[in-house]
Parts: C-alpha cells; structure tokens; sequence
C-alpha cells in the first residue's frame, strides 16, 4: 500500500515508520481484546494485564450509562438501513 505512494524522502519514511510503530502498539496483546461467547451464548471480552489473561462479563472500559446508550441504539430498527 503505502510502496505505492512516490517517495517523500527522508521525512515520509520517518513519518511511515512513526505509523508502523503505532499502528503495532495498538494491536498488541496487551491493548486489544478478544471476544468469545460463554455456554450461554452471552458475550465474553478477554484481555491481558500484566501478562495475566482477565475476562470480563461487560464492555470494559464503558460505564453503566455508556452501556444503556448501546443497548438503546441496538433495538433501533435500523438493520435494513445497513
């Protein structure tokens, strides 16, 4: 993708390697979660702290109004707008 683009020379190769780097920070185990579904079909996120695997029952890092906020806009009936 980005060997596509003409060469900004010495600047645009810093600057790709500046997003590189971000661009795998952000994907690591310890940032990112993975979601699975529990025996009864209910949503599981699971991350790493600290190099200890953590699951949680509800979105992470939302509070309780956050999560009223998604469940009200996932029964809008918008699905066919999609």
């Amino acid at each position: 993708m980005a060997e596509d683009v003409p060469s900004l020379g010495p600047a645009g190769k810093q600057v790709k390697g500046q997003i590189r780097n971000y661009r795998d920070e952000g994907v690591s185990a310890g940032s990112a979660y993975h979601l699975t579904l529990d025996k009864d079909n209910r949503l599981v996120w699971t991350a790493e702290n600290n190099g200890e695997k953590v699951q949680y029952d509800k979105d992470p890092e939302t509070n309780v109004w956050e999560r009223l906020l998604f469940d009200f806009i996932g029964s809008l009936p918008i699905e066919r707008l999609l």
